[in-house]
């Protein structure tokens, strides 16, 4: 149908009487127009524009690629896009001899662009020049997208301003009223709303993607800044153990030089009190141990076993009192049998001014199972004494051993020259696997041991994946809550909807059911008034009128209660009624028909193609100079009618609308189709669709 360009535009169910009344030209420039369709495009345009460099980087693409693109993209998507639209309605461009119209054809301030044209043109471009500089197309076509659907949202209210690109007649609240041509109000589909509304939403979701992305990168930052902090926390955890533990140690060997300083000379039994006091202070502990200086005997008091004297020669204990010397401590790691011991010692002078030596022996594999007893002390440590010797490690080949591997004996020895932490990744010398390890240092007895705390890259990952989890587990839930409210909230208006559609279809029906009592009296006193003509110019003709006005309403009788028939029935029908017209007008009306058999079967509204000639005749101006010739034919799955239009000075324009709505109101009831009616060039023309045969 045909609109008037510049008539009001109605929201009737939205915003009442309200009327929208701009002009589609927004100024003049030299006595030439400058409509607001191609304005609201370049605003598009630009819009796009702005959107596209402000985000280039982060898709690796230079401004002088991008300026490039828009130089060479927007002409030629222009022209591509009038291309396509050109090809798609050549008919629109041909003149009157059929000759092709080049000057209308590149007409574009009058509208006329199509998108899919466009779109090629521009792909094309990104290709082109994907190609010639060098950089990834997706990268391009991903930014390009962007700034098409904002090109897209902004451009379609130009379809808006030139009342064009509507869709079909409709009912729902936000249908949009305009004039027809002929003076006829529709209410239509706002297509280019749908459109713009939906280049929005598209953008919004690339940008939601988008955003979902960076948040994924961003929340995998963390997870990377989570695993060194993880590694840290573990780290930092069993450090402050091994600390805590071997200063308890060093503490326990205090406790028994402050014992012996109070002391002028302690019995057996004293000192039997003492060691068991001392076990009990520290369960590593295994043995505790007395000597005089320069004296070779050592009274030792061995954890569960009866306490017994020695002698020291060659014994490590007797080195390790060799070695002790003014008020340190002096520790030694070495092998008693099978098990690896690690040694304490410290002088001390009792109250005579006596020399004694104070020692405490730790097996190391005991050391290592009373501290994986506690229930918040699992791990993986290693302890180096200053020589770098091991006493603590959950492997009982390598205790009293030095370090083997070249990764910790470098950290080793780092930290016991420096004393800062040193952080590795190494292969675990134990279990044989991936892991952070990071070294500390620890002073016992006034020097400078080493912890080294290896962490499992399998531990960090299960926490990173746990951190995942619980983060992909919450934006689901909430992906869920947002779906189940939009869900139930579109429930609700489609049940809204569903239910005033059943009503306006109740209404619908009750409406036509009026109609069709309305249209055998109607057509039958139209009749009456021709027959009353003729009976008094031409009583032979006015006979031969009855005899086919009979026939005719007979069949008018037959398929009064008929809503719809198949075209073949029209057409038929409609052929008896232009007898009628024949007898009355003579050579002054013709009617063709060119009709596709496959679409014989399927339907019109009853009696439209009848009531459609009859205001073709009813509603022109004819005489002998100026015959009716009326041309019905089939296009596509429509039903199209036309004929010359000279309108009657008497003609009754409300009679035409009632006609015309009597068959609307059939439409939308069946389809939410409608028929469309367009005048120009001195031809009336009006488009039924075609419903489909009755299974």
């Amino acid at each position: 149908m045909s609109i008037m360009t510049d008539s009001p535009i109605r929201f009737p169910g939205l915003f009442g009487d309200w009327a929208f009344t701009a002009s589609s030209t927004a100024f003049h420039i030299g006595g030439k127009a400058i409509y607001w369709y191609g304005i609201l495009i370049a605003l598009g345009v630009l819009a796009a524009l702005a959107f596209c460099m402000k985000q280039k980087e982060r898709y690796g693409i230079k401004e002088d690629d991008l300026m490039d693109g828009v130089l060479w993209g927007v002409p030629l998507a222009i022209v591509g896009a009038r291309l396509y639209y050109v090809l798609f309605y050549l008919d629109r461009f041909k003149k009157e001899d059929g000759s092709f119209d080049w000057a209308e054809s590149v007409a574009i301030w009058d509208g006329g662009l199509a998108i899919y044209g466009g779109v090629i043109a521009a792909v094309l471009v990104c290709l082109v020049l994907s190609k010639k500089r060098g950089f990834k197309l997706g990268a391009l076509t991903d930014l390009v997208v962007m700034g098409l659907l904002i090109g897209q949202a902004v451009g379609r209210w130009g379809n808006f301003m030139n009342r064009e690109a509507f869709g079909a007649e409709t009912t729902l609240p936000w249908r949009m009223q305009l004039t027809t041509v002929t003076g006829q109000l529709v209410e239509v589909h706002p297509t280019f709303l749908y459109e713009s509304l939906w280049n929005l939403i598209g953008l919004l979701l690339i940008l939601l993607v988008a955003g979902i992305l960076t948040a994924g990168r961003t929340i995998n930052g963390v997870a990377v800044q989570m695993s060194g902090r993880i590694v840290r926390h573990i780290s930092e955890y069993h450090y402050r153990l091994l600390q805590v533990e071997f200063e308890r140690s060093e503490g326990v060997l205090d406790a028994s030089v402050q014992f012996m300083r109070e002391r002028t000379a302690p019995t057996d039994a004293e000192l039997h009190v003492l060691a068991a006091t001392l076990m009990r202070m520290d369960p590593k502990a295994g043995c505790v141990w007395f000597a005089e200086a320069g004296g070779r005997t050592i009274r030792s008091y061995p954890r569960g076993k009866t306490p017994r004297t020695t002698e020291a020669a060659g014994d490590f204990r007797q080195r390790l009192i060799a070695a002790t010397d003014g008020v340190s401590v002096r520790s030694h790691v070495t092998g008693s049998g099978r098990i690896q011991v690690w040694s304490m010692a410290c002088p001390v002078t009792d109250r005579t001014g006596r020399r004694h030596i104070c020692g405490i022996d730790f097996p190391l594999p005991e050391i290592y199972t009373c501290m994986t007893q506690s229930p918040a002390s699992s791990g993986y440590a290693t302890l180096f004494d200053p020589e770098g010797v091991i006493v603590y490690h959950p492997d009982s080949l390598k205790l009293g051993r030095p370090a083997s591997d070249s990764t910790g004996l470098a950290a080793f020895r780092k930290v016991a020259a420096t004393g800062q932490s040193v952080t590795v990744h190494a292969i675990s010398d134990y279990l044989n696997i991936d892991e952070e390890r990071i070294y500390y240092p620890i002073q016992l007895g006034g020097r400078r041991w080493v912890a080294g705390i290896g962490i499992p890259r399998l531990v960090i990952e299960q926490e990173i994946d746990d951190f995942h989890f619980y983060t992909v587990f919450a934006a689901v839930i909430s992906v869920l809550f947002f779906a189940v409210l939009l869900v139930l909230a579109q429930r609700r208006w489609r049940r809204e909807y569903d239910l005033r559609r059943h009503s306006e279809r109740e209404s619908a029906q009750l409406h036509l059911q009026q109609l069709l009592e309305q249209i055998d009296p109607h057509f039958l006193f139209n009749s009456l008034n021709s027959l009353y003509a003729l009976i008094r110019c031409n009583p032979d003709q006015a006979r031969e009128f009855t005899l086919t006005l009979s026939r005719v309403y007979r069949r008018v009788l037959e398929r009064r209660k008929q809503i719809l028939s198949t075209l073949a029935e029209e057409i038929d029908f409609t052929w008896q009624y232009y007898t009628l017209q024949k007898i009355r007008f003579d050579d002054r009306i013709e009617l063709t028909s060119a009709i596709d058999p496959a679409l014989r079967n399927w339907r019109i509204p009853s009696m439209s193609l009848q009531t459609l000639v009859e205001n073709a005749v009813k509603h022109n101006s004819i005489t002998g100079g100026n015959p009716l010739h009326i041309r019905i034919r089939t296009e596509g799955e429509s039903f199209l009618i036309e004929n010359n239009y000279t309108p009657r000075s008497d003609g009754d324009k409300e009679s035409l609308g009632m006609g015309l709505e009597r068959i609307r109101s059939v439409y939308r009831f069946y389809t939410e189709e409608n028929i469309s009616i367009s005048v120009g060039d001195g031809t009336f023309r009006c488009r039924l669709p075609l419903l489909p045969p009755e299974k």
